[in-house]
């Protein structure tokens, strides 16, 4: 969830009354937003994905702005016949999988002779190709054949023999297919495909899931996927639904870990990446900004695998129903947008403005942080595991998720020292307690100045003492822990001299570990636990440059170390949200920390 909660616009929608109070300012753009998430989540976004768009993409938008963006770009969600209407999965299958035993090939035979009778009969009487110019033939021809192949092609399946995986493991190249399920191996010339799994693999009107079995892939799914990429010009494709084994046994397991330590090369050497998400496959525009506002909101932007993709491309396509869009067309349009109407093009902006590839400068973990704050993956190695590729390093078939990080880590230690002060959950092997364990799902800042040292961080923090937790409770708008806190300035003072102040901060369930139980329950008692913050806690929530803070949950240990120039050290438990107005006057004291453990 995005920490940005300012500024506070007024509503532009008419019939809002408008006060000149903050408060009430404050409770105007918050109605807006929530009818912003509505009208995107009316039109096939989930929760999340609706949410964030409110407080990020639309923030600055009309919710009539964002309807009309659905309505007259998309087609309708309810009127209409059922090809005229939209599409959860425009590209996945049309049917389950044919039967595997015998009544595949009763199948195929019925569906051979039903082509027969229409070849022998229908194709020569036609008076369409009797009457019709040389020119017209040809087309009608096409078409014939066209239905032949979608008819028989449903009986077949594409699929890469062991032989060819194992050489395109060895060679590092990229096992590439046409649209006929003819394999080559590939340097360059090829297009790479760039997709959501659930989208493509997901049956067209419901949301239900398919899968591939021994048989490979349902060719006549396959030739739909491929006509569509071939739009962007090339003939080669590779497809990771065909180049990367399924299996689980060990052999399968270890090929796998093989050429997925390949995709740097595989997606770096592609001509172009093609983007097929299932909302742009269904946009009738081919305006880069409108493109981007929809892609916005699609699954493709909100998957882990598909940030390394996208930053690994030499060109990235991104295909609408009517035209193929690049992205630094889009980036460069939505500048140009900026510098017209900053507020509401600013955000758009950086979203995709982040997906540039960086080739020359390298990835940095930092630049991760941001661009992935809302993308997941269902399974938990794969938030270490598909960062490998774009960051250059090698993925080991031993490795679990917290090694992973681990390697992570330690090959950029500065720039994860960067990260530190961002928002997500903790709980990584000492001495990495305060680093995020991982770095997809991260919110808050960029804070430089901090020094690791075999994994052990130095740096200056804000801080403040927590004094007394007045209230933990889960709100009926939140599904976490908020709690009021007192808190109070400068530790080394006597407890009665501090200047007190309270706090309200909020944790996310999902982040919530027995350490940070523990410092709400022993550390605050015992006058050990602390707030940090990169940078001065106090913000106005009215005002149009400020942002919600993010603080760490610290346990103090001994107190100043006067031999490493420390004023305290100790460990982090966690991370919050101080949540926005109710921060009050917090007075912090800049203060320099060791996290050891």
């Amino acid at each position: 969830m995005a920490a940005v909660l300012g500024p506070c616009p007024d509503d532009p929608d008419a019939g809002i009354t408008h006060t000149t109070t903050a408060e009430a300012r404050f409770a105007e753009g918050r109605a807006r937003r929530e009818l912003i998430s509505q009208i995107i989540r009316a039109n096939y976004i989930g929760p999340q994905r609706s949410l964030l768009g409110s407080l990020n993409e639309f923030r600055h938008w009309s919710p009539q702005e964002v309807r009309n963006l659905f309505e007259q770009n998309l087609p309708p969600i309810k009127e209409g016949d059922a090809e005229g209407r939209r599409k959860l999965y425009p590209l996945g299958p049309l049917y389950r999988s044919i039967p595997s035993d015998s009544r595949r090939w009763k199948d195929l035979a019925t569906k051979a002779a039903m082509v027969g009778v229409v070849d022998a009969f229908a194709v020569p009487f036609s008076p369409l190709l009797l009457l019709a110019s040389k020119e017209q033939r040809k087309k009608t021809m096409q078409i014939y054949a066209d239905l032949n192949v979608s008819a028989i092609s449903s009986s077949f399946f594409v699929k890469a023999s062991p032989g060819l995986l194992e050489q395109a493991a060895q060679s590092g190249k990229a096992l590439c297919v046409n649209r006929w399920g003819i394999f080559r191996i590939m340097d360059s010339g090829y297009a790479a495909i760039s997709h959501v799994w659930v989208e493509t693999m997901g049956l067209e009107y419901n949301d239900e899931k398919t899968e591939q079995d021994e048989r490979g892939f349902n060719m006549h799914h396959f030739i739909r996927i491929m006509d569509v990429v071939r739009r962007t010009g090339c003939e080669w494709v590779w497809f990771d639904l065909l180049a990367i084994p399924k299996g689980r046994d060990p052999a399968s397991r270890a090929l796998k870990t093989r050429l997925i330590n390949s995709l740097r090369h595989v997606y770096a050497n592609a001509a172009r990446i093609v983007v097929l998400d299932g909302l742009t496959l269904q946009l009738n525009s081919g305006d880069p900004l409108i493109t981007a506002a929809i892609l916005s909101c699609g699954r493709w932007l909100s998957r882990v695998w598909t940030y390394q993709e996208a930053k690994l491309a030499r060109e990235l396509k991104i295909v609408t129903a009517t035209a193929v869009i690049d992205l630094k067309d889009m980036v460069g349009a939505l500048r140009a947008a900026e510098l017209r109407d900053y507020n509401r093009w600013h955000q758009l902006y950086l979203t995709f403005a982040r997906l540039m590839p960086l080739h020359e400068q390298g990835i940095s973990l930092a630049d991760i942080a941001l661009s992935c704050g809302n993308r997941s993956c269902e399974n938990e190695i794969d938030y270490a595991r598909g960062f490998f590729a774009v960051l250059g390093l090698e993925w080991k078939q031993d490795f679990t998720y917290e090694d992973g990080m681990l390697a992570i880590l330690q090959s950029q230690p500065q720039h994860a020292a960067s990260i530190a002060g961002m928002h997500g959950p903790r709980g990584l092997p000492s001495p990495y307690s305060w680093a995020p364990k991982y770095l997809a799902r991260l919110q808050g800042r960029i804070y430089d100045g901090f020094d690791v040292q075999l994994g052990t961080l130095i740096g200056y923090w804000h801080t403040v003492t927590v004094k007394q937790l007045k209230k933990r409770f889960v709100p009926e708008s939140f599904p976490g822990v908020v709690c009021d806190l007192v808190v109070a300035d400068n530790p080394d003072a006597p407890m009665e001299a501090r200047a007190e102040a309270e706090i309200q901060i909020r944790f996310y369930p999902e982040h919530w570990t027995d350490q940070l139980e523990a410092w709400l329950e022993e550390a605050i008692p015992s006058g050990k636990a602390r707030l940090l913050c990169g940078e001065h806690m106090n913000v106005d929530p009215c005002e149009s440059d400020q942002y919600a803070r993010i603080v760490l949950a610290a346990i103090s240990t001994v107190g100043a170390v006067a031999d490493l120039n420390l004023d305290d050290w100790g460990a982090v438990a966690g991370s919050a949200v101080v949540n926005c107005p109710s921060i009050g006057a917090v007075r912090d004291t800049k203060m320099r920390w060791l996290f050891l453990d």
